[in-house]
């Protein structure tokens, strides 16, 4: 893996997501004006994760995404993605080097 020419930007983007799990414990699924920092930050970890070899965080914030961005969106869906994103986030911290 030491030969992974990714490898120093995969080790940013598990830090990012250390910062960007503390950011969403912040914000809650279920107050109206954090919803679109919450999408935002979704968003960009949808957009990310796969490419830089987390493609739980990826599918996990796409999901999320997705179900805030519905209307009428049941509250418990919301919140099962919110946690799983949360717990997926909370593992990139460590990754193997």
């Amino acid at each position: 893996m030491q030969d992974d020419p990714l490898l120093p930007l995969k080790k940013r983007f598990a830090e990012r997501c250390g910062s960007d799990l503390a950011r969403l414990r912040q914000l809650s699924p279920h107050a109206i004006e954090d919803i679109p920092q919450i999408i935002s930050l979704a968003h960009g970890l949808a957009g990310a994760g796969g490419t830089f070899g987390f493609p739980a965080v990826s599918d996990r914030a796409s999901a999320l995404e997705d179900l805030l961005g519905l209307e009428a969106a049941e509250r418990e869906v919301v919140s099962g993605a919110y946690d799983d994103l949360c717990e997926e986030l909370a593992k990139t911290r460590h990754p193997a080097d």
